[in-house]
């Protein structure tokens, strides 16, 4: 078999290793890009692939036709047409004041004029910057290919500290302000980041910046559809499917369970996580891979900040404008889980105004255990070796039908949290808090779980689907009957035709007690 290309972003080392690896030919996205268009952007989660488009671009303007030897590319680019490229990489700096980015910057330009043998009088990096473009144009009598990798991340590595990230921001501006200034001297122009900072606060100037991110065409650019997963990874599901005892179809539906589910535009095709996908099939483990990568607590503290109800958050609909940019003083929890990957697009639909509106949810398995997990740790504070032995006991007790032991169970899980996880945090001022706590170790179990529309924090519907059962739960803070309402509702109708158990569930939680005062339960 193939190898793995796990970790590996230099798409030269990737075909021209001893080892053979796969290489999932994505030449044809690039192909259209370069003979369509001039200056583009891509956002995309991290670990999605970025890095490796961008080093497959500059080979690709650089002519080094060997290396794409036997892809769809191969024999429509004009490899005698070949262009200097200016690459920078902004994923592997660290820094911790404005002049040292700086600094960085004018050391990346040194860097290339120094691999073209040019030499650079100006001091400042925007000006010199300018410099290395004129002059490798008049060098090489062609223009230039600026590419930037990880624009974003300077700032989303300070974006809790806002003066220093506004600082950032307009040492970034001032440099990417040249590729506009410089139109005439460039050929193509690709810059990629997690985030969309809008135009006006980070690209001001550059109106012919074609913003791709959500666009159909480029959709499945980046991360494994379902055909390629199937065909350049066969023989790693066969092995799969074997040392698991499962046949290919089942093995195939639990890789996308987990893995699969990002949708980037409105009409596009759902693709994997590559980094997941790969680390799946090498470590032969269902666990969240990308997650170990991809912390998200600037993300949780914005959530905290924000008194968020966390069932919202997993069910929402917005607007267009909401995902495509925002500013760094504002900071809006919407698009920010859309473009890290912690959201993906569910379904798009035009609204009676004739607008665009999105309805999110988590893309897959993957992300719905250990985002939860994430969100358990910080509500109750509670260590992982003890959220890990409630979450085995909540999900065997349900599995098993067993609604009294699931009444103690979470009785003795709102009786052991210490005081101080009801004041530690803002989120655990509003009465939604108890239901957040729930909501997470639920959603932690790894099964399909949906909550239903709200009427207040202080009610959540929830339906959670066992391969033998399916939960209808109410769940209220104050007094009354939360069974009595779900069978007003009538919710269970439209699971009839499962094939499952049904099961009825109302919790009913005291706020003075902090903890359930009422399980009530009944099978359809």
């Amino acid at each position: 078999m193939k190898a793995l290309p796990i970790g590996i972003q230099d798409f030269k080392d990737l075909r021209t290793s001893q080892i053979d690896y796969i290489y999932v030919d994505k030449t044809e996205y690039l192909y259209n890009l370069a003979t369509s268009g001039k200056v583009y952007f891509l956002s995309r989660p991290r670990r999605f692939g970025k890095s490796l488009m961008i080093s497959t671009l500059n080979y690709l303007f650089q002519g080094e036709k060997e290396l794409f030897k036997g892809l769809w590319i191969e024999d429509k680019w004009d490899w005698d047409d070949k262009y200097p490229v200016i690459r920078v990489d902004f994923s592997n700096i660290a820094f911790e004041y404005v002049d040292e980015l700086k600094g960085i910057i004018d050391s990346k330009i040194n860097i290339v004029a120094q691999e073209y043998e040019i030499g650079l009088t100006e001091e400042n990096y925007a000006l010199r910057f300018t410099e290395l473009i004129l002059k490798l144009k008049q060098k090489h009598n062609k223009n230039v290919v600026v590419l930037i990798d990880e624009y974003d991340k300077p700032i989303l590595d300070h974006i809790r500290k806002k003066g220093l990230a506004n600082e950032i921001r307009d040492v970034l501006r001032g440099f990417y302000s040249v590729i506009k200034a410089s139109d005439e001297h460039t050929k193509f122009v690709m810059l990629t980041g997690i985030t969309r900072f809008s135009k006006v606060s980070i690209f001001s100037g550059l109106n012919n910046l074609e913003d791709i991110t959500m666009v159909n065409e480029y959709s499945t650019m980046l991360g494994y559809t379902q055909e390629e997963l199937e065909h350049y990874f066969s023989e790693y599901i066969d092995r799969l499917a074997g040392e698991m005892d499962k046949s290919r179809e089942e093995i195939l539906s639990q890789i996308k369970e987990w893995y699969n589910g990002y949708r980037f535009s409105k009409k596009g095709e759902r693709v994997y996580n590559p980094f997941s996908t790969m680390l799946l099939l090498k470590q032969k483990e269902f666990e969240a891979h990308w997650f170990e990568t991809a912390n998200p607590k600037f993300l949780i503290d914005l959530i905290s900040e924000g008194d968020y109800f966390l069932p919202e958050l997993e069910n929402m609909e917005v607007g267009g404008e909401v995902l495509e940019s925002f500013e760094i003083d504002t900071l809006p929890i919407e698009p920010l889980l859309y473009q890290t990957g912690y959201l993906t697009i569910e379904s798009a639909k035009i609204d009676p105004r004739g607008f665009w509106l999105y309805k999110l949810g988590l893309p897959n398995k993957e992300v719905q255990v250990a985002f939860n997990e994430h969100l358990i740790t910080y509500l109750t504070n509670v260590k992982p070796s003890e959220r890990l032995r409630i979450q085995n006991n909540l999900y065997a007790l349900l599995f098993n039908g067993d609604i009294e032991g699931f009444e103690r169970q979470l009785k003795a899980l709102f009786a052991s949290l210490p005081y101080n996880s009801y004041v530690k945090n803002n989120i655990a001022h509003f009465e939604g808090y108890y239901l957040n706590v729930l909501f997470t170790y639920l959603a932690a179990l790894g099964v399909p779980i949906i909550a239903e529309t709200t009427t207040n924090r202080g009610r959540m519907d929830l339906t959670l689907e066992f391969r033998n059962k399916i939960y209808i739960i109410e769940v209220k803070v104050g007094e009354g009957s939360a069974l009595k309402q779900i069978k007003e509702k009538r919710y269970w109708e439209k699971c009839q035709n499962r094939g499952k158990e049904i099961v009825l569930v109302g919790i009913i939680f005291d706020e003075n007690e902090r903890n359930i005062s009422k399980v009530e339960w009944e099978r359809v």
